[in-house]
């Protein structure tokens, strides 16, 4: 059993570890076999023992041996450092686990949706069947309809001629079969007459329709009506920066999907065949020609997620394509309260003829250990970087007198030293009341930390 097992292990195979008046001499204190108080603890055995124990010649003879409560202490800690690493281990384990619940709750949503989706489209297509079915059968029977009146009125013709080519005939077997000669030069003319006539109307009557009438029953572009497509599900792609991780809340982005069919050729489909949805909501799709179509939708915010990944789902008919859902990483909205947007630039002033903006800060405190978010489109420029880019400037004030300063005064406050991104370990600055080619990145760091401080030195990303 259990307590056999820890028995075994922690108290050692010594004939008086197991027995059970051992343990209740543990629980007094005292060794059984030599009746003296437990003072040592055998780090060998783990077990508590006397003196004597370790003295003489025994299970326990010579082993190393500590205090009780030095092995007490050493316990303890480490319990601690196990009951830690369980709580980690725990703690991360349910992480994974809420994980897996999110994602077997849209996969069940999903293949929920996808049976929706086939039997809605199913029954569409049944009834479109249905629709073109009674629209075939009413246009036979309008074609039967005609060709039976049609050839009615022709038999009806051919009967009116047959009476009157059997009276003809009968009129030629009277003259032929008359006694004297003159009848029949007298008939002669009008039976030959009357038969020309005949064969005349014949001639004009109208040829009847065929028996069995050529109908066209090419089947409606399902396509276009939404039921059936011929776009494939797994050569259908789905590309841009909506899909990778690094999407920002509260931004607008998009990405490109290109539809194909099974042969990889890209192609477009009907309404209500691609669709698009962001943690649920419907997103824009645009339709740009050639198989191509834009997705665009607005990061949303995921601060209370466990896992803070957007759920990008790109289906065709309600079904997810290669690589759907996709879960780009959602990165939290851009915190610009450190710039002072006041003033005819906004705070924001580009230096001509280079990438540099010239960024001015709220406060003029600097603090050293902050990480500044960047405004779109902007990084934080190195002093290298600045240096490099200030060889190309014009040769005028950083800031001095510029977009409502007066001299190196702003709202009050002087200000002076714009940092770079490695300011603190180049220890140089760009001072707001120099020149900007000539003097660059000249100024001391000091000018930055006495209550200057003026702002960040950025540059435009390169593409």
């Amino acid at each position: 059993c259990i307590r056999d097992s820890i028995n075994a292990e922690y108290m050692g195979d010594h004939p008086e570890a197991g027995a059970p008046h051992h343990a209740r001499a543990v629980a007094s204190g005292m060794c059984p076999k030599h009746e003296q108080a437990f003072s040592l603890y055998d780090t060998l055995c783990g077990q508590l023992v006397c003196p004597q124990c370790l003295a003489e010649h025994g299970a326990h003879h010579s082993h190393p041996y500590v205090a009780p409560s030095e092995a007490a202490a050493e316990g303890r800690a480490q319990l601690q450092t196990l009951a830690e690493v369980t709580t980690s281990r725990a703690n991360e384990l349910q992480v994974a686990e809420l994980e897996v619940l999110g994602v077997m709750q849209a996969t069940d949503m999903l293949y929920g949706n996808l049976g929706l989706s086939v039997s809605a489209r199913f029954d569409a297509l049944i009834q479109t069947l249905i629709d073109r079915r009674d629209a075939i059968q009413q246009e036979v029977s309008q074609h039967h309809k005609a060709a039976s009146f049609s050839l009615a009125e022709h038999r009806n013709c051919l009967h009116i001629f047959q009476a009157c080519l059997s009276s003809i005939s009968e009129r030629a077997h009277t003259a032929v079969s008359a006694s004297d000669d003159l009848q029949p030069l007298l008939l002669k003319p009008d039976l030959t007459a009357a038969l020309t006539a005949i064969d005349i109307q014949l001639a004009d009557q109208p040829t009847p329709p065929p028996c069995a009438p050529e109908l066209f029953l090419d089947p409606p572009n399902l396509e276009q009506l939404g039921v059936l497509s011929r776009a494939s599900l797994s050569t259908t792609t789905a590309t841009g920066a909506g899909l990778v991780d690094g999407v920002r809340v509260g931004d607008s982005v998009a990405f490109t999907i290109t539809v194909r069919d099974m042969a990889g050729t890209p192609c477009d489909v009907g309404d209500g065949v691609l669709g698009c949805t962001v943690d649920g909501m419907a997103a824009e799709v645009a339709g740009q020609g050639s198989g191509l179509y834009t997705a665009a939708y607005t990061v949303p915010d995921l601060a209370n997620a466990a896992v803070p990944h957007a759920v990008v789902v790109v289906t065709l008919c309600g079904v997810p394509i290669r690589g759907s859902p996709f879960r780009p990483a959602v990165l939290p909205p851009l915190n610009l309260n450190w710039l002072d947007t006041r003033g005819p630039v906004g705070g924001l002033r580009p230096i001509a003829g280079t990438r540099l903006v010239l960024a001015v800060s709220v406060s003029p405190h600097w603090d050293e250990t902050q990480i500044f978010d960047m405004p779109p489109g902007l990084a934080w420029a190195t002093a290298a970087e600045a240096a490099v880019e200030l060889a190309h400037a014009p040769e005028e004030f950083a800031y001095f007198g510029k977009h409502g300063w007066v001299r190196c005064v702003w709202e009050g406050v002087e200000k002076r030293g714009f940092v770079a991104q490695d300011s603190v370990t180049t220890n140089v600055c760009l001072d707001a009341g120099h020149m900007l080619r000539s003097n660059g990145m000249m100024a001391n760091l000091a000018l930055a930390r006495n209550g200057n401080w003026a702002g960040l030195i950025c540059i435009h990303k390169c593409d």
